[in-house]
């Protein structure tokens, strides 16, 4: 990897990490408060995902990728992406809403916490691979 690539990679990992902490604070803000106000896990991280998950992806299309294209190159394979992670992130909150006995809040830490370095991975590596990197 050339010196250019890495400080490119080091510079789109920051952006990254940037839109992923306001979307993770989106997502915790909205879950949490459907908690509080009265909803299950399971339903509270279904609206909060949806909401969080619109952001983040207009944020790291623009922001960190840079991309300026329509969405026809980039918007099926991040559909992909995120069916897959909210697959997961779905069964890691089901399971442990009906399988443990770990608080509502608890859980949804948890899903907080899982969801950043998944994406970062996913993300990076296919959905906004461009050709030649």
């Amino acid at each position: 990897m050339q010196v250019q690539s890495i400080k490119e990679f080091l510079f789109r990992t920051i952006r990254f990490g940037l839109v992923g902490i306001l979307a993770t604070v989106l997502y915790a803000v909205i879950s949490f408060a459907g908690v509080f106000l009265g909803l299950s896990a399971v339903m509270a991280h279904i609206i909060a995902y949806a909401i969080s998950i619109a952001a983040s992806y207009f944020g790291q299309k623009s922001y960190t990728f840079g991309i300026q294209s329509q969405h026809r190159e980039f918007g099926p394979k991040f559909v992909i992406a995120t069916l897959f992670l909210a697959g997961s992130q779905f069964l890691l909150v089901y399971g442990l809403a009906t399988y443990s006995d770990l608080q509502d809040y608890f859980i949804l830490s948890l899903s907080t916490l899982y969801y950043p370095p998944a994406s970062f991975l996913v993300h990076t590596f296919w959905t906004f691979k461009t050709k030649g990197e």
